[in-house]
């Protein structure tokens, strides 16, 4: 009822989910609310934009929500909103992931150890995937899904 406008399904349930966030009755002592630019394409191509509602969902959810977390926010809660351009690849969240582990109190050394420890994971999960998806596509090859 908040959200004023029209918006994909993935922008409805992002209100419906802040919203739920946001009525908790232990609030958190932070709401991480990334700016996501764009994420990483494996074909080569340069270009790798996402929609303008994932682009601007941190801007639309922080003006619809703007009086539940202003109180939030007096009560101790803080609101992490890096920016990610994943365009060269996931290695660059590195430094703004980094950023906000040490603004939560993290060492840097501990925070980098962290988000290396996370992308070997990642890495890891993507290259399980793709090989999935080719067992799959090789064993289908020739017949209709």
């Amino acid at each position: 009822d908040q959200r004023n406008a029209a918006f994909c399904y993935p922008g409805e349930l992002a209100h419906g989910y802040f919203h739920s966030l946001l009525e908790m009755e232990n609030p958190p002592e932070y709401i991480f609310l990334p700016h996501f630019k764009a994420v990483p394409v494996l074909d080569g191509s340069s270009s790798s934009q996402v929609c303008p509602f994932v682009q601007g969902e941190t801007f639309y959810l922080k003006a619809t929500f703007r009086e539940k977390l202003s109180n939030l926010q007096a009560r101790g809660t803080r609101v992490l909103t890096p920016l990610l351009d994943l365009t060269e690849g996931l290695a660059t969240a590195r430094k703004p992931l980094v950023d906000i582990a040490v603004q939560m109190g993290l060492k840097r050394k501990a925070a980098v150890l962290a988000f290396e420890t996370a992308l070997n994971q990642q890495t890891a999960c993507l290259a399980e995937m793709r090989a999935i998806a080719q067992i799959c596509i090789k064993g289908c090859s020739g017949h209709p899904l």
